[in-house]
């Protein structure tokens, strides 16, 4: 069960928003070249067999460079999320440490997209709330366009 889904009340979710999976995108092409690296090493034997505990080191080191980043990039992916309801906006990011937004609507000043070339490309960019207090940002979001366009739809039809 999500943060948004615990939030909402019996209010009717109009739009979600999770991290994009793009966000895995570094530490898979970081675990291609490793597992490619290990090939290398592997296939040609670039040290020879006495030295075998610095080549284990120098082969393994990339792939485990590689699953430290895939797990970061997981827990940042299943950490941030955000939500329209009706009545309000409500986000989370974090685990350990949270950050938890929930904005009524009308408080809501404008909402802003920011997309990259990519970010257009692949569906993805970061989603700034702004409101009076400040500003609360969201970053490398999926689906940006469809949390925008419901937070501008509620506040349309509140006037």
């Amino acid at each position: 069960m999500s943060y948004i889904d615990d939030q909402a009340n019996g209010e009717q979710i109009l739009a979600r928003s999770r991290r994009s999976k793009i966000v895995f995108a570094k530490s898979v092409i970081l675990g291609i070249l490793a597992i490619a690296f290990i090939i290398c090493f592997i296939g040609f034997h670039w040290f020879p067999k006495e030295d075998l505990a610095i080549r284990a080191i120098l082969v393994f080191s990339p792939l485990l460079i590689a699953i430290i980043l895939f797990i970061f990039d997981y827990l940042s992916y299943i950490s941030m999320e955000i939500g329209v309801t009706t009545t309000r906006v409500l986000g989370h990011d974090g685990l350990a440490a949270q950050t938890v937004l929930n904005i009524p609507i009308n408080i809501v000043t404008n909402v802003q997209v920011d997309m990259s070339m990519l970010g257009t490309m692949f569906n993805y960019g970061n989603i700034r709330v702004l409101t009076p207090a400040g500003e609360f940002s969201f970053e490398t979001m999926a689906d940006p366009m469809t949390i925008q366009q419901a937070i501008i739809d509620v506040q349309a039809k509140k006037l």
